[in-house]
């Protein structure tokens, strides 16, 4: 029983090694934000240290989720934003 559970146990291993991992698609990493009330969609504007944008002003639109709340990607190196 012990060497059937251990055979298990190394098949499951191997079975694992051999999956990709799920990572972040293209290194995004999601922005959340709620916005106020009266806004009726937003934009995230990003760049990074060398002042080069993620897109043109006013950025890329942010998916609404409820409640005013609002979800975006970025880059994992953008490291200024705004939301508009």
């Amino acid at each position: 029983m012990k060497r059937l559970f251990a055979l298990l146990c190394i098949i499951a291993c191997l079975t694992a090694l051999c999956v990709p991992a799920m990572a972040a698609q293209d290194d995004l990493v999601p922005v959340v934000v709620k916005v106020p009330d009266d806004w009726t969609n937003a934009n995230l504007y990003a760049w990074d240290m060398s002042d080069n944008p993620l897109e043109a002003w006013p950025g890329s639109a942010m998916v609404k989720l409820e409640d005013g709340w609002y979800v975006g990607y970025i880059n994992y190196d953008m490291m200024n934003i705004i939301v508009n």
